[in-house]
């Protein structure tokens, strides 16, 4: 198309005359045929973007009705997924790599025909009358109609969403199908579809348990669901907690009573974000999108290096900054690393996820409020805290420092939130810690909820792995019995949060003050000395150098109008290291 998109080397002549004419004819040909393999790969590449923004529309589309649905086709995906990989260790079925794209992506859609049935049957809690359910059992021809006009999807894609009704039996619906006439796609969707149906509380039944739905589902091996899909299920689920790791996507845990709770909690969730940011709570901060596919790849262990690389690639300036991470004096590699490969390589794919993350919040405490000075000190403490892990980390034997470094970056992000989408509440919270209150008390007063809940549910709303939400809503209580689980980084992030506080004077008395004051409180959770806690916060605040030249400074401040504010503005703004404030 007349774009050059590489170079073809020839290092030395075929023959001692150099050159000759078929040479270049010959270069020529193969710099053409190259170049139009690659055009034809990147046309592909654009054609499964385009597929995948297509069904995530769709599934948001569907899944924004109902609450108790929420994750539902994400969750049947990873079941799905789990199945065929037992079936082909058990040499019963071979997927290559398309077919198993298909298979997720007809389970993701396989309820989209669900979009054309009315709300007061959809989800009425008592029994359907004959007509209601005959408009039930028409959602997969109806799926399969919706998926038939959008240009990308094959027969296998329609196949699965047509067939997870029907029954081994042949009692099934549409089409009443017997045994493995049913497509392979729609037996394997349908058994994932009912587990997870059975899990998870509807508006007409509450959740089982996981042993409850097992049994069920082996009680009906060769009546609904065909048996050797049932035997893989039963190998790929043998371990409960294999299922809470597939089902990761949802805020449920498998105790039914539990998940009758989380699901109720999530419906408050969103009444009470609305509440506080008005109806239209998607204005509220996503995550770049390179950033929310980077996180969904990183957790599919079938995803290989080159499409993590491709996919950053897409974002230079999630590039610029990952390459400026893996330099900086935080990895300390002995030679440069130029390329995003060598990056990823060196780092693991669970470094990729915490760096990308890293860089999508980065952004939104960028983004401009009225209240800049205050975001600054939020980025300053929020950084300082992320040091402050990542040392402690390495102190207390906590193996993961880059994931000890993001959960003290996302710490605190539900007071960005507020500050950035209620702002005028958020002002109001300021005057009252001025006026003496404690900042949580203060917010709940305001809010009705504090920054901790905020934060947590938006968390969750980015799907960031559970051990972060945890973090973030349980760092001021590390030692709650509400704690779900991973409670050394919740313990590790709120010593972090404390020892964040402690700023930089160069006043020796003053500092040492500080830091017996902080020894003496329960928020020395390690029960670390005062000597301790000196030699750790010189590495601390060495480290902010280094940070800030990576990452930045983080919201830009506003030009303030009087002299004196314009003064304290720029002093604020041009601190570099340690002497920045960090008590926020």
């Amino acid at each position: 198309g007349g774009t050059q998109v590489g170079v073809v080397s020839v290092m030395r002549p075929t023959r001692e005359s150099g050159y000759a004419e078929e040479d270049v004819l010959f270069l020529t040909a193969l710099g053409s045929l190259i170049g139009g393999q690659i055009g034809h790969a990147r046309a592909r590449t654009q054609g499964r973007e385009a597929i995948r923004k297509t069904i995530e529309a769709l599934t948001v589309a569907l899944e924004a009705r109902d609450p108790y649905t929420r994750g539902h086709s994400q969750r049947v995906g990873m079941y799905c997924l789990a199945i065929a990989n037992e079936l082909e260790a058990a040499g019963k079925h071979t997927f290559g790599k398309d077919q198993r794209n298909s298979l997720l992506m007809s389970a993701l859609l396989h309820d989209i025909g669900k979009i054309g049935i009315r709300d007061e049957i959809l989800f009425k809690p008592a029994k359907l009358n004959r007509e209601e359910y005959d408009l039930i059992k028409s959602h997969p021809l109806k799926g399969a109609e919706i998926v038939r006009m959008i240009p990308g999807f094959d027969d296998d894609v329609i196949a699965g969403i047509l067939g997870h009704h029907e029954r081994y039996d042949g009692r099934g619906y549409p089409a009443g199908i017997v045994g493995e006439k049913i497509h392979i796609f729609g037996r394997i969707i349908g058994l994932a579809d009912a587990f997870d149906a059975i899990v998870t509380s509807r508006p007409y039944s509450n959740a089982g348990t996981f042993q409850y739905a097992m049994e069920r589902i082996e009680e009906l091996a060769g009546i609904a669901f065909d048996p050797e899909m049932v035997r893989a299920m039963h190998r790929a689920l043998k371990d409960p907690t294999v299922w809470t790791e597939l089902g990761a996507i949802s805020r449920v845990r498998p105790e039914s009573a539990s998940m009758k709770v989380e699901v109720q909690e999530a419906d408050q969730a969103d009444r009470t974000l609305r509440r506080i940011f008005g109806r239209n709570v998607t204005d509220l901060p996503t995550l770049p999108h390179v950033v929310s596919q980077v996180l969904e790849k990183t957790r599919n262990s079938d995803t290989n290096l080159s499409e993590i690389v491709q996919l950053i690639s897409t974002d230079q300036g999630l590039v610029s900054t990952y390459l400026r991470l893996v330099n900086s004096a935080f990895y300390g590699f002995s030679r440069r690393i130029t390329t995003l490969k060598q990056a990823i390589t060196l780092l693991g794919f669970r470094s990729v996820r915490n760096v990308v993350v890293n860089a999508g919040v980065v952004g939104i405490f960028r983004k401009r409020t009225f209240n800049n000075r205050y975001r600054h000190r939020l980025w300053d403490h929020s950084v300082t805290c992320a040091l402050a892990a990542r040392f402690l980390s390495s102190e207390v034997g906590y193996g993961a420092k880059e994931e000890a470094f993001t959960a003290g970056l996302l710490h605190d992000i539900g007071k960005v939130v507020i500050d950035q989408y209620a702002p005028r509440d958020s002002a109001t919270v300021m005057e009252r810690i001025e006026a003496g209150s404690e900042a949580r008390d203060a917010e709940v007063e305001i809010l009705g909820v504090d920054h901790t809940r905020i934060g947590a549910w938006i968390a969750e709303r980015w799907h960031l792995p559970k051990s972060l939400c945890w973090v973030i809503e349980h760092h001021h209580e590390w030692d709650s019995s509400d704690v779900p689980g991973e409670q050394d980084l919740v313990k590790l992030v709120a010593a972090a949060n404390a020892i964040a506080k402690i700023r930089r004077t160069d006043d020796t008395e003053a500092l040492h003050q500080a830091v017996e004051e902080f020894a003496a409180t329960p928020a020395n959770v390690y029960g670390f000395d005062p000597g301790a806690i000196v030699r750790l916060l010189d590495p601390i605040w060495a480290g902010k150098i280094e940070a800030m030249k990576t990452f930045g400074h983080g919201p830009v401040m506003d030009r303030i109008e009087t002299k004196d504010e314009e003064a304290a503005a720029s002093a604020s703004s041009s601190t570099t290291g340690p002497d920045a404030s960090a008590t926020a």
